[in-house]
């Protein structure tokens, strides 16, 4: 219940009720607003009914640490906003935190104010939030993260079972068979590949076997269940197939082709550069590789990746080498010191095998600056190979890499390059990744000469 001052002096007859929250939305003076909420139950928008016809009151859209996006708040003229939007718990609007009921959130930084007292992320942070998986896990509480995973499958068992007895049948087999089919839509779910076709073929393969199952459990027939799951699965793993494929820059018919993990650098011009892929081996072997008592042969083994000189003959479509002996982007127009190919075929990992192309051009920098990019490189294919779900690395290495490479430019004060490394982390979305990507992890397999 929210209060609205209206005196001047402080008592309780100078307080009136502006606001009252319910599951629904809110009665805003005197009226019902609706709030319609995501997955994590982060207020989207909140409309109200106007003779029949819903109208927009508010609405704002969310990055994955539930800071509203600039530019999408919509708010009408002369309305109270509502102030209950991450996880439905009050935003303080002098401190900016979330309010949750045992700790305060802060999204900018992506954590929250105090110790967690259940150690629930000890191995990342006692101040972590969601586990630094705030896309998968909710904590509307401060107290207890967890998955709405688990939810959906609890409220799909529920519904069922509510349909089941509302037609004569028993609530528990209901609920089972809604929670059994649920689950294995989520399961299923994480296999699912890229591309229009292979998501469309595997959808219809899965939504076939929930839907026969949950057919036959509530004693109707398997067939039956099987087609219309299979025609909705097909249509579901096609549109998320190809969205999938999108993203990872592959093609979005087949899911086959290579998704480019690149490291940007300023374009320069002049200084020496590597003339074949036998020179910058043994230049790095005799440099770096003996300062790190690991060869190149013995880098290329731990990680499961193939290093070579960046040329003509196996930069992927779109990418040349340019004047200044740079990796050019002809696409985006970027100039690279280094990229890593990882490749799909049919929707899937054709393997986590990765290759890496050094740009000419870092011979001519510093010994510092060339650990820098050789390390930056290695780390993307460490997290290929460590990593099967293809949109996992897609969306946290560069976070990941890029973060090590902002604290090692700080440390070895290669300045020049730190703007461009901080646009990176921001077009990535920011530093925030799960601590299998941390590149003090991988420190432990390759020296990456920051401690």
């Amino acid at each position: 219940m929210v209060y609205q001052f209206t005196g001047n002096v402080t008592s309780l007859n100078d307080f009136k009720v502006s606001e009252i929250q319910n599951p629904e939305g809110r009665f805003v003076n005197g009226k019902l607003e609706y709030g319609y909420t995501d997955h994590l139950g982060n207020l989207r928008l909140s409309y109200k009914d106007s003779l029949g016809v819903a109208f927009v009151t508010q609405s704002q859209h969310y990055d994955p640490w539930s800071n509203v996006n600039a530019g999408s708040e919509y708010q009408l003229a002369g309305i109270q906003g509502d102030r209950y939007l991450v996880s439905g718990k009050e935003n303080d609007n002098i401190t900016g935190n979330t309010l949750l009921d045992w700790r305060d959130y802060d999204s900018v930084t992506g954590r929250i104010n105090s110790y967690d007292p259940e150690d629930q992320s000890v191995s990342l942070s006692g101040y972590a939030y969601c586990g630094n998986s705030p896309t998968s896990h909710i904590d509307p509480n401060g107290r207890f993260a967890f998955m709405p995973f688990l939810m959906a499958t609890l409220f799909t068992g529920h519904i069922s079972g509510m349909i089941s007895q509302s037609n004569g049948g028993s609530y528990g087999k209901g609920f089972l068979t809604g929670a059994v089919t649920g689950a294995l839509g989520g399961v299923a779910g994480a296999f699912a590949p890229v591309g229009l076709l292979p998501g469309m073929g595997y959808g219809a393969a899965t939504g076939a076997g929930i839907g026969g199952i949950g057919s036959a459990m509530n004693g109707g027939n398997f067939w039956d269940g099987a087609l219309s799951g299979g025609i909705i699965g097909g249509i579901l793993g096609g549109i998320g197939g190809y969205f999938s494929a999108k993203r990872l820059g592959i093609n979005r018919l087949t899911g086959t082709g290579v998704s480019v993990d690149e490291f940007s650098m300023p374009n320069s011009s002049g200084g020496d550069f590597f003339s074949s892929t036998d020179e910058m081996r043994n230049h790095y072997n005799s440099t770096i590789g003996l300062r790190d008592n690991m060869s190149l042969e013995q880098v290329e083994s731990k990680i499961n990746t193939t290093v070579e000189l960046g040329s003509g003959r196996n930069l992927p479509k779109g990418y040349s080498v340019n004047e200044n002996n740079g990796l050019f982007n002809n696409a985006k127009g970027g100039t690279s010191a280094g990229i890593t190919l990882n490749y799909y075929k049919g929707g899937y990992l054709s393997s986590n095998h990765s290759s890496v192309l050094i740009a000419p051009s870092v011979k001519s920098y510093s010994i510092y600056h060339q650990n820098m990019v050789f390390k930056h490189e290695f780390m993307h294919a460490w997290h290929w190979n460590t990593h099967s779900d293809g949109l996992l690395q897609n969306r946290y290495s560069e976070r990941a890499t890029s973060s090590y490479s902002l604290a090692y430019e700080k440390v070895y004060k290669i300045n020049y390059v730190i703007p461009t490394t901080r646009e990176a982390l921001k077009i990535a979305g920011g530093s925030y990744y799960p601590s299998s990507f941390s590149w003090r992890n991988f420190n432990k397999i390759i020296p990456t000469w920051l401690k």
